[in-house]
C-alpha cells in the first residue's frame, strides 16, 4: 500500500470474490423464520402468482397451429 499498489489481490487468485449476504437488509429477529419457511417449502404470493403468470405463456410457446 505504501508504493500506492494497494492491497495484495493475489490471495484472491483462481477464487470467486465473495458475494454480498442477501439477507444483509433483513432485521436479524426475521431471518430464523425466513430460513423456515423457506426450508419448509414456503413460498410468498407474489412468487406463486408469477408462477402461475407464467406457466400459461410457456404453454402457448409449445402449442402448435394446425
Amino acid at each position: 500500500m505504501k508504493d500506492g499498489r494497494g492491497e495484495e489481490l493475489s490471495l484472491w487468485r483462481n477464487r470467486p470474490l465473495p458475494l454480498k449476504d442477501e439477507k444483509a437488509n433483513v432485521p436479524t429477529p426475521l431471518r430464523l423464520a425466513i430460513r423456515i419457511l423457506r426450508n419448509a417449502g414456503y413460498v410468498p404470493e407474489e412468487v406463486a402468482l408469477k408462477k402461475e403468470i407464467l406457466s400459461p405463456a410457456q404453454m402457448t410457446m409449445h402449442c402448435k397451429n394446425e
